[in-house]
């Protein structure tokens, strides 16, 4: 006696997977495809970067990249009187003073010592 088969129809649910919306999948597939467009944006900004090379800003390494001529071209040193403040010197150079105190390693409280030199970029 021959097995009869029946043909069942599975309802849409069950075709995609059990428990998941069609719509789900699009949300996942714009995810995936959102992600990885970020990941390669990412890269290539870090790559563009990595061409260009950062301007230099430390004074240490200015001075070991850059000859004194082209120091003198793109700083002007700056010998701290007693009255000097960072402030002080920022406004007078019309430059932010955290700009002077990055480029010279200067670190919290900003104190300035008498006779001290400082580099502060030229306009």
């Amino acid at each position: 006696m021959p097995f009869k088969t029946k043909n069942i129809d599975l309802s849409p649910k069950l075709k995609l997977g059990i428990g998941r919306k069609p719509s789900q999948f699009k949300i996942l597939k714009f995810t995936c495809l959102l992600l990885l467009f970020l990941t390669v944006l990412i890269g290539l900004q870090a790559f563009v970067i990595f061409i260009n090379k950062a301007p230099l800003t430390k004074a240490e390494d200015a001075g070991k990249v850059l000859g004194t001529s082209e120091l003198e071209d793109r700083f002007i040193e700056v010998t701290v009187t007693k009255l000097d403040t960072l402030y002080g010197l920022s406004q007078t150079y019309d430059v932010p003073w955290t700009t002077i105190a990055e480029i010279n390693n200067l670190t919290a409280p900003f104190m300035l010592k008498e006779n001290q030199k400082l580099l502060v970029p030229k306009k």
